[in-house]
């Protein structure tokens, strides 16, 4: 085995620019399947988190758009909250506003009113101050949540807590002191869309209504218990809410519309699987093209090992092992700059761009494959040659 390999590193190093051009074919199928495969497990687990920080792990109860007598309001909240099953509920108000920043600059927001258990339920992860508190609640505080990076852009530093800043909500001016700081790293939605995502502002639930006049909610976030049959809770509140079905109460599932987004970013990483590999499929053709190119060129040298004792099963071991370097030099200088690409990826988008172990050992080990079964042909053709035949070919 070890004078096969030897022999086919010498092949190898002596023709360069064909084993350099079928070594690139190789490394650009594969490069192409690890990268999809990158991305979407990246995308996957990015919008899990993004999910998660919404409530994903739990629902979410509004009423239909075309229901004009029923809202949810505070006796809704108290029912929900009641529920078996249910381990927390908060309110959410979202109105559109503007935040005014030090200097004079304008930055359109959304303001979401939440209630003083929000950050277990919307998973705030808070990097400097306090949440929002039943009193500021109760009292109708103007005190609000800023995330780190509009802080930074508005102050130049991310503590900013006990700052005060004017906020504009439907028309309604008023200064807030921020009384806490919140993570804004995980935000896949502004780390893709950037500047077309506005910044979330969040505010007692209770101060919304100063502005609109409404104290009604868009909706209820609920958290579930540890265990908890998200159907049979589920079923649960839609007793408590519209015992009798004419209220058009519509509770949200999120994590099946996780499982949903995954299922469509499995389709998708399969048409383009699928498309990356017909460049494999060029490459292992590739790979046929020049081992028989190499049989042609050796035909004497074949000739000449057989009529001095080499047995038909050392040339084909020996062509199948140049077929299968050349396609692990490939596919290994592929991996190499893959993970490098990701790891660059990582550390400009902030999402965690990462290939599995799994991952990487199948590519090698189909990269095997890929050599061993494009160059099976060429192999078997030398190995059959006949010594006389072969020497009297110039």
């Amino acid at each position: 085995m070890m004078n096969s390999l030897h022999t086919a590193l010498r092949s190898a190093a002596k023709n360069k620019f064909r084993t350099a051009i079928t070594a690139l074919s190789v490394f650009i199928g594969v490069l192409s399947v690890l990268l999809i495969s990158g991305i979407v497990q990246a995308g996957k687990t990015a919008l899990g988190q993004e999910l998660s920080s919404l409530g994903a792990d739990g629902l979410t109860l509004k009423y239909s758009e075309d229901s004009t007598i029923y809202q949810l309001d505070e006796s809704a909240l108290q029912k929900v909250a009641q529920t078996k099953g249910v381990k927390g509920a908060s309110p959410i108000v979202v109105e559109p506003g503007q935040l005014t920043g030090p200097s004079g600059s304008v930055q359109k927001v959304y303001t979401w009113g939440v209630g003083n258990n929000a950050d277990s339920l919307i998973s705030l992860d808070l990097l400097w101050g306090r949440s929002i508190s039943r009193g500021d609640i109760a009292s109708r505080a103007a005190v609000c949540l800023l995330d780190s990076k509009t802080a930074q852009e508005m102050f130049g530093r991310e503590n900013v807590v006990g700052k005060r800043v004017p906020l504009n909500i439907a028309g309604y001016q008023q200064e807030f002191e921020v009384v806490g700081v919140v993570s804004s790293s995980s935000n896949i939605l502004k780390s893709f869309a950037g500047g077309l995502m506005p910044t979330l502002v969040y505010t007692p639930y209770t101060v919304i209504p100063m502005a609109t006049g409404d104290s009604s909610f868009d909706q209820i976030a609920v958290k579930l218990d540890q265990g908890a049959d998200s159907q049979v809770v589920r079923t649960r509140l839609q007793k408590a809410v519209d015992p009798d079905g004419r209220c058009g109460v519509d509770i949200l599932d999120l994590a099946s519309q996780k499982d949903s987004l995954d299922r469509i970013l499995d389709i998708v990483t399969l048409v383009l699987s699928c498309v990356a590999a017909i460049s494999l499929l060029v490459a292992g053709m590739c790979i046929t093209t020049v081992m028989i190119s190499s049989v042609a060129e050796r035909t004497r040298e074949i000739g000449i090992k057989k009529a001095i004792g080499a047995t038909s099963g050392s040339i084909l071991r020996e062509f199948l092992a140049e077929a299968i370097l050349l396609s692990l030099v490939g596919s290994t200088a592929a991996a190499l700059l893959c993970l490098l690409l990701l790891k660059a990826a990582t550390a400009l988008t902030g999402i965690d761009m990462a290939l599995s172990s799994t991952v990487l050992f199948f590519s090698l080990a189909g990269s095997v494959l890929l050599g061993g079964a494009f160059g099976a042909y060429p192999a078997y053709k030398a190995a059959r040659m006949h010594p006389v035949e072969a020497l009297r070919r110039e």
